[in-house]
């Protein structure tokens, strides 16, 4: 630990950051190797197989916390090795292990390739050495070799291995974007600060330093330019920031609006048979309303909604119902179409990978309905009460249409200021509109997203007074006075 002693302060927050956020990622993987390893036990198709995954899963089970420790010991080994007191891991040499190990960098560096060299980037400004991707203690690489020596350690079959090294990049690496985006963050302050500082000469007199940015401010008569002026990388951090975040909220607007088309899908199949949901049994809306209805989101994603694909799942749909309630009067058609039926069912719930558990208690019920039916029991629907009329309480009725009307007026780019309570507030940026999927996005100036809100809800906040527009000219006063007192700030921070 005396190596450690030697680095920043801020380095150290780094460090204590990823070794809590690994440790919460570590638990998460020992859940699914728990369940991935007992399934594949209980699939085996010997003795001999069975037992090499029962030992692999006790063996995990005994070693969990030793695994932690090691990892968590090697980072801390790999920030000793970048100042030279403690050597590096040895790379696995074996060579399905060292294959997969390269698949799993590339593939968590296509996802945080920015993050990891921007932090990469500002921790080589913090350290006395050269940091790359490949060197940095929390960078892909490093973990990715801590862990695989961790696997290598323990006495298990070299497939029971390979699945441990997969459920890292399933378990850890896939969730590093939260980790990186909180370390960037953290990285920034320090910088910011630094940048401060050496912008401004304290040998200049305080008026001359204020004529001169009034008069540059003045001149350009704009905030975003004064902002680039004095934080030019952070500006463009901030729109890259923006970017990511608008295309995630585009995405997920979009898999939202296909949840909803597939919910509407079901619900109007079921109608077919006059029938609703609070009317099936329990099993049923699980099967479709909760596994079902995820195969055919992911089929409309894969294929879109024009495909065979997607054809066919809303049959299998319509074939369930069939099934089990218009299928009275002919036992011999119901036995005929049930293998087919059960096969689809089962190939779309394995495309999802559901619970096994769930899928088994769904099928048992399903063949107790159909024993039922074919014995020439009939099945009484669920009774549903009537939903008494609410009285219209819609924010659209009650909200005066000038509102409304000011909400689809605001363009990206316009500046608010928001009252979180009567005392404290904040200001952001419309950073998109995005009006097909109700949704106004508002960003920071380090482009993070810091508030969401549909039309009505903007519409109400505006008339409310708890969201307002910041013109132009308060922006400037706003931006004027506050490049001023990082002015006298610096100064007297030099003086001392």
């Amino acid at each position: 630990m005396t190596t450690l002693t030697r680095l920043p302060a801020i380095i150290h927050q780094v460090r204590a950051k990823v070794s809590t956020d690994l440790s919460a990622y570590l638990q998460k993987l020992f859940d699914f190797a728990d369940d991935e390893l007992f399934n594949l036990a209980d699939k085996a198709v010997n003795n001999c197989e069975q037992n090499v995954y029962f030992d692999a899963m006790r063996e995990v089970r005994m070693q969990r916390r030793t695994i932690e420790n090691n990892l968590l010991k090697a980072l801390n080994d790999n920030f000793s090795a970048i100042l030279g007191d403690c050597a590096g891991l040895v790379i696995s040499q074996d060579a399905e292990l060292y294959n997969l190990r390269n698949q799993l960098i590339n593939m968590a560096r296509n996802s945080h390739r920015l993050s990891e060299s921007t932090i990469t980037l500002k921790m080589s400004m913090l350290l006395p050495v050269n940091i790359t991707v490949e060197n940095n203690p929390i960078g892909v690489a490093s973990l990715c070799d801590g862990y695989l020596h961790c696997v290598e350690q323990l006495n298990v079959d070299l497939q029971a291995k390979i699945i441990l090294v997969k459920l890292f990049q399933r378990c850890v690496l896939s969730e590093l974007g939260a980790t990186y985006t909180h370390i960037n963050q953290l990285l920034d302050t320090p910088n910011e600060e630094a940048d401060d500082t050496a912008s401004f000469d304290p040998d200049a007199s305080t008026s001359d330093e204020e004529s001169a940015i009034v008069s540059s401010v003045v001149s350009t008569a704009a905030v975003p330019t004064v902002v680039s002026a004095y934080d030019e990388p952070l500006k463009k951090q901030a729109k890259l920031h923006e970017k990511r975040l608008l295309d995630a909220e585009s995405r997920k607007a979009n898999a939202d609006r296909i949840k909803n088309e597939v919910t509407e899908t079901l619900h109007s199949i079921i109608a077919e048979f006059e029938i609703t949901k609070p009317q099936l049994p329990d099993f049923v809306q699980t099967a479709v309303f909760e596994l079902w209805c995820n195969v055919m989101f992911l089929t409309w994603m894969q294929h879109g909604e024009d495909s065979d694909q997607w054809q066919e799942q809303k049959q299998t749909v319509r074939d369930l119902m069939v099934s089990l309630f218009k299928s009275d009067e002919d036992g011999a058609a119901l036995m005929k179409m049930l293998p087919n039926l059960l096969q689809r069912l089962r190939l779309g719930f394995d495309s999802i990978t559901c619970d096994v558990a769930v899928t088994s208690l769904i099928f048992k019920q399903l063949e107790s309905e159909h024993l039922a039916i074919m014995t020439g029991q009939v099945r009484e629907l669920k009774s549903i009460e009537p939903t008494p009329a609410v009285q219209d309480e819609s924010a659209d009725a009650e909200l005066a249409s000038v509102w409304l009307d000011h909400v689809d007026s605001l363009s990206p780019g316009m500046w608010f200021v928001v009252f979180d309570n009567e005392v404290e507030s904040y200001r952001c940026r419309l950073a998109a509109a995005m009006k097909s999927f109700d949704k106004y996005l508002f960003v920071n100036r380090n482009g993070q997203k810091v508030l969401e809100k549909s039309r009505i809800e903007l519409a109400r906040c505006l008339e409310q007074g708890t969201i307002n527009v910041l013109s132009s000219e308060r922006m400037f006063d706003l931006a004027l006075e506050s490049v001023i007192c990082d002015v006298r700030s610096s100064r007297g921070s030099a003086a001392k």
